[in-house]
């Protein structure tokens, strides 16, 4: 899994999060791994989540 930043109005780009290798099953989940992501600097942030290299999901989130 894979997590990119993209900043609103900017060509700053941030590699947020990778994880190589998922842990187990942990309540209810088919697999878990603790994860800490750090955006660069504040502002409009669409992260952009790849499993495999194949798109997955997306979040436009602010950070202040």
């Amino acid at each position: 899994m894979e997590v990119m930043g993209f900043k609103k109005d900017s060509t700053l780009t941030s590699q947020i999060l990778v994880v190589e290798n998922l842990g187990g099953t942990h309540l209810g989940a088919n697999a878990h791994h603790k994860t800490k992501m750090i955006i660069p600097e504040p502002g409009i942030w669409r992260l952009q989540v790849k499993i495999e290299g194949q798109d997955f999901w997306d979040i436009v989130l602010e950070v202040k």
